[in-house]
């Protein structure tokens, strides 16, 4: 398998798609709800994650480790109240996006093998 990166190209401006946070907005409530201040990078994958929800489209990034990936995962939830799928290859770490996500008051859950019943899914999508 062969990944190429994807840039994807933002919006002219953000009045072309309804309802969406302009970049200062997602820097300011991303300040106040994690704590962290967000870089250039987090902002303009957060709007392009905004932005491909809005057109129904899937997003793809590819960042290094250490690159502030969990926070891009998270910042989007603050704008949206649909429902966000977070794929990973280690339990662990849905574990902790989940665990994230309760702290600051998002609804999470981490499905493993261990608890992928109707139960965890009637609980976080009745």
């Amino acid at each position: 398998m062969v990944w190429l990166p994807v840039r994807f190209t933002p919006m002219a401006s953000a009045a072309q798609a309804p309802n969406l946070p302009s970049a200062a907005e997602i820097y300011v409530k991303t300040q106040e709800v994690f704590g962290k201040t967000p870089c250039l990078f987090q902002i303009e994958l957060c709007l392009a994650q905004l932005q491909a929800q809005h057109s129904h489209q899937d997003i793809i990034s590819i960042a290094p480790m250490g690159s502030g990936k969990t926070l891009c995962f998270l910042m989007p939830l603050l704008f949206t109240n649909k429902i966000t799928i977070i794929v990973t290859a280690l339990n662990l770490l849905g574990e902790q996006f989940s665990q994230q996500a309760k702290d600051v008051g998002i609804s999470a859950v981490a499905v493993t093998a261990a608890n992928n019943t109707c139960e965890t899914f009637q609980v976080c999508c009745p």
